[in-house]
């Protein structure tokens, strides 16, 4: 039998707040509204998008070519017809396609926000919150008490490259019943996502103890780049080399040999841009003892040589 619902006066919240999380709060009691307030899906030539933090979410889907980007510092390729979630206040690195992809792209907030209406355009490339501090969206565990990773899982990748095409064409129109609908459409996407991660947030103490291991070994790989291989990479989690391997493939939807190229790649970068050091001592700092390496890797990655990308680049 199930227990009648209750009418949650303001006198209540004070009991409630002490006895139950923000995340639940908000989750019984529905104080949000998926509202878009951008949208677009055009084709891009090569190019590169500096770091930045943004106020709301960002979902989007590469619904031609690939991209590659960087997510509090760890790297993800986004296959083409793949998908991924930024949520707020979280710090995006350099975003690439290295041959132009046609990304299909929502702003949104999930509480809304009169003063948003101030502030439509707050899609720059800061990498600081500032002057946006009253913006800033709650995460979706604020919300909703479940953790969703950067990327769409694989099961419902198709679900959201066949649905958030005609979302954003619907927005764009701008009708009122088109805003509504699409705005109806992006919660249910949202909603399939939640119900997908619900059933591993039960266990998720075992999802945690292997986040933990590896973001331990990235941070060592981090700082040995130089010295450090795939075997360092799983004895640093404290596994074995075949254990590490699928969990880092499950968790990060690579291999830890793609991963630990993709820090070699971006610490490269970094240096290039920011130092004086000659192609040389950089490649070796990273852990390419032979330089040519580290220019076949960055002509496959951007389609020109170290030294090309620090004249085009570098401050």
């Amino acid at each position: 039998m199930s227990r009648p619902q209750r009418k949650l006066s303001k006198d209540h919240w004070g009991g409630l707040e002490s006895q139950r999380s923000a995340a639940e709060i908000l989750a019984l009691n529905r104080p949000y509204a998926v509202w878009i307030h951008w949208a677009g899906a055009e084709k891009r030539k090569p190019w590169v998008m500096a770091e930045r933090v943004l106020a709301h979410y960002l979902l989007v889907v590469s619904v031609q070519g690939s991209e590659e980007i960087v997510v509090q510092g760890q790297a993800f390729t986004i296959p083409e017809g793949g998908a991924y979630l930024i949520q707020p206040g979280v710090l995006t690195g350099k975003l690439s396609s290295k041959r132009g992809n046609r990304p299909v792209y929502l702003h949104f907030d999930l509480v809304f926000n009169e003063r948003r209406q101030e502030h439509r355009n707050t899609y720059g490339h800061e990498s600081t919150l500032r002057g946006r501090e009253h913006l800033l969206q709650p995460t979706i565990r604020e919300v909703f008490g479940v953790d969703l990773p950067v990327c769409v899982p694989a099961k419902l990748a198709h679900k959201f490259a066949a649905s958030i095409e005609p979302i954003v064409h619907r927005w764009l129109g701008g009708r009122p019943l088109d805003v509504l609908w699409a705005h109806h459409e992006l919660e249910s996407l949202l909603l399939a996502w939640l119900m997908h991660a619900a059933p591993r947030a039960e266990g998720s103490k075992l999802q945690r103890d292997s986040e933990s291991r590896l973001r331990r070994a990235e941070v060592a790989a981090q700082m040995k780049l130089a010295s450090f291989g795939v075997e360092e990479f799983a004895q640093a989690a404290g596994l074995g080399r075949a254990q590490f391997a699928r969990l880092y493939h499950a968790l990060r939807g690579m291999s830890p040999g793609k991963a630990l190229r993709d820090m070699r790649l971006n610490e490269a970068e970094r240096l290039l841009a920011n130092t004086e050091l000659s192609i040389h001592e950089i490649s070796h700092q990273v852990g390419y003892p032979n330089p040519t390496v580290l220019a076949r890797s960055f002509r496959e990655r951007y389609g020109m040589s170290p030294s090309a990308w620090r004249e085009e680049y570098a401050d």
